[in-house]
């Protein structure tokens, strides 16, 4: 199985080498390198199941936190890169019932938007963060709803951070350098909530979301190496609730090398 997915990953990067090897930068050209998997996370301000259609031109929810995490093979790292949800791009617009209508000017969040909410919404949101910088291959894709961000912290026996800044106004546990556990619906306050009246909260709030996710993944490495089927009980969970295109086999795979690789909140 471990292997099964190295190799399915491996084509998946093959394919996107062959369709683009590399770029030219200042003059110089540069390939890609073919032990990096690229997997892009997206956060999706949505409560209802991902399952579940309107059916009447209501939004399917954006993508309102936007992380490509690169897994470096050779040298045992992860690194994150995080797309502000305000990046302009010309979207690919889709009426309801998929087809294609027209490219607009707007912000990378409501490309999400404009598709089915579902597969189509990935693999759009996919070409244009892999546009956005310089055609990077990326292997995978994983969307998440608001229902899951409790679930997903709680699992690991809840994360704890300090708050460098006062934000009980999201909550009022959160006090300037107050140490906190989060747990249940405290996960969504510290890392979801901004003042949307202040110009570049969604900036500010990235800084929050990257505290979260170095002790995150600290904690989410010591619950799997006590029970390595966590992850796949978790996804069972989980599953009315996201979208990704990654098999078991893969993620079997992924999670055993993440599992050895470094972080730290300077790789964001």
């Amino acid at each position: 199985v471990f292997c099964y997915g190295e190799s399915m990953l491996k084509k998946k990067t093959d394919s996107y080498l062959r369709a683009n090897s590399g770029f030219t930068y200042d003059g110089k050209e540069y390939c890609y390198r073919e032990d990096i998997i690229n997997i892009l996370c997206i956060g999706v301000d949505r409560e209802e199941s991902m399952m579940f259609d309107y059916g009447d031109g209501r939004s399917l929810g954006q993508a309102d936190a936007i992380f490509l995490v690169s897994i470096d093979l050779s040298y045992d790292a992860i690194r994150v890169i995080a797309v502000p949800r305000d990046t302009m791009v010309w979207m690919k617009v889709y009426d309801n019932n998929g087809n294609y209508l027209c490219a607009a000017p707007g912000q990378i969040t409501l490309q999400y938007a404009y598709a089915d909410g579902g597969p189509m919404s990935c693999y759009l949101m996919t070409r244009q963060v892999a546009d956005l910088l310089q055609g990077i291959p990326i292997q995978g894709c994983v969307a998440v709803n608001l229902s899951c961000i409790s679930a997903i912290n709680d699992v690991v026996g809840g994360v704890e951070v300090m708050l460098a800044e006062d934000y009980t106004a999201f909550n009022p546990k959160f006090k300037d350098g107050a140490t906190i556990r989060l747990q249940g619906e405290e996960t969504r306050d510290f890392i979801q909530k901004r003042d949307v009246n202040e110009q570049g909260s969604a900036y500010a709030r990235i800084d929050r979301e990257k505290q979260y996710l170095k002790a995150f993944i600290e904690q989410a490495k010591f619950a799997v190496k006590r029970n390595p089927m966590l992850p796949f009980s978790l996804l069972s969970q989980l599953q009315e609730n996201m979208t990704m295109n990654i098999g078991q086999e893969e993620i079997f795979f992924l999670i055993q090398k993440a599992l050895s690789c470094s972080y730290s909140e300077e790789e964001i």
